[in-house]
């Protein structure tokens, strides 16, 4: 299972359109090899501000929500 939130309302989306691809690249850095454990992560934008979270578990099958 894997679960992505990112909140773009803010600045960092508006200024740069490319800030939501370069979270990405780097949110599937860090899984490019997928691990066999529970991984989660912040995503933060240009400025340093947390604006999502993922999450990877292969053993769940759902999770009601990553935004918490």
């Amino acid at each position: 299972m894997f679960k992505l939130y990112i909140d773009t309302d803010n600045a960092s989306f508006i200024d740069d359109p490319g800030e939501l691809a370069r979270m990405l690249r780097e949110a599937a850095g860090t899984l490019s090899v997928l691990p066999d454990r529970m991984v989660s992560g912040r995503m933060r934008d240009a400025c340093g501000h947390v604006v999502g979270r993922w999450l990877y578990d292969p053993e769940v099958e759902h999770v009601s929500d990553v935004q918490q």
